[in-house]
Formats: C-alpha cells, structure tokens, sequence
C-alpha cells in the first residue's frame, strides 16, 4: 500500500463532508503540517542514499533543507 500525498489527503477530507470555514482550516493546517513531514522524509531519503553511494555524510538536515527551499512563509506552526 502506497502512502497517501498531502494533497489527497485534503482532498479525501474536503470531500467527506461538508465543513465550516473553521474546520476548513484545521484541514489545511494539518494538510500543510503532512506536505512539510513529506518533503522532509524525502529529502532525508535522498540524503541516505546519496550518502551511502558516495560514502559521505550531509551534515544538512532535512529540516534545513525544508528552511533554505521553503522558508517560514510555509511553516504550519
């Protein structure tokens, strides 16, 4: 079983039942806060791999590269 995108999620939530605005916000809060843990996993996963094929460590780390890509204007908290 495949994981489910961000945006799916939402989708699959917006679609279940109707909401008030206010629900409707929680939605995107959580939304937001799913896409953020998902770049994040990726890019840690792509720093694993690359690591172990060259044999060097990232000192990066997926929350910095989530800061320099995105900046705060994204951040859900």
């Amino acid at each position: 079983m495949s994981k489910q995108t961000a945006v799916d999620w939402l989708l699959e939530q917006m679609k279940s039942r109707p909401m008030t605005i206010i629900e409707l916000d929680d939605i995107f809060y959580q939304a937001k806060k799913l896409e953020r843990e998902q770049i994040e996993d990726a890019y840690l996963n792509g720093t694993i791999q690359f690591a172990n094929d060259a044999e060097i460590i990232n000192p990066k780390t997926s929350t910095d590269y989530y800061e320099q890509t995105y900046g705060g204007q994204h951040d859900p908290n």
